[in-house]
């Protein structure tokens, strides 16, 4: 009897130490070997996934800085006459949405960098100064016109040159 209880004790020792990856094989679960695998390939989706934003965070990166180097091209150089400026913003995507917005509402807007690191955002170039200051007349007389609009004249020489 003793050494019945002794192989019984050692039966339930070895069932217990391996047990739980073969009862779990023996219903269809999961074992503890199918789990690390699960986690690695979670992990590794992760890793993929990561690289994919960083690529499409570098692109859009990349995409912007050509677009405002061209926009910057474009003002640098090119400003003359009066402007009728409706903003001035250090940061460039706020200058780009309203120069966006006062495209829709049927203007040209310019945006003329200024040596200070700011982006003016002009309605357009005027050759005289009354046309410049007719045209912020009648904006300002707008219920959508911000307070502080002002005219710029190229002779000032605040934006950047060539």
């Amino acid at each position: 009897m003793n050494r019945i209880v002794y192989i019984f004790v050692l039966l339930a020792t070895v069932l217990l130490l391996q047990g739980c990856d073969m009862v779990r094989g023996g219903l269809g679960l999961p074992t503890s070997g199918d789990i690390a695998q699960m986690k690695q390939e979670l992990l590794e989706r992760e890793q993929q996934e990561l690289q994919r934003l960083q690529e499409l965070e570098r692109a859009a990166f990349v995409e912007d800085s050509i677009r405002q180097a061209q926009q910057e091209q474009q003002a640098v150089g090119q400003v003359k006459g009066y402007h009728v400026i409706i903003g001035s913003f250090k940061d460039l995507k706020n200058a780009q949405q309203l120069a966006d917005f006062v495209a829709t509402q049927g203007y040209s807007p310019l945006q003329i960098p200024l040596k200070n690191g700011y982006m003016m955002v002009s309605l357009g170039e005027k050759e005289h100064l009354h046309e410049a200051v007719q045209l912020k007349e009648s904006i300002s007389s707008k219920e959508e016109c911000p307070y502080d609009v002002w005219v710029y004249s190229s002779k000032q020489k605040l934006h950047k040159e060539n």
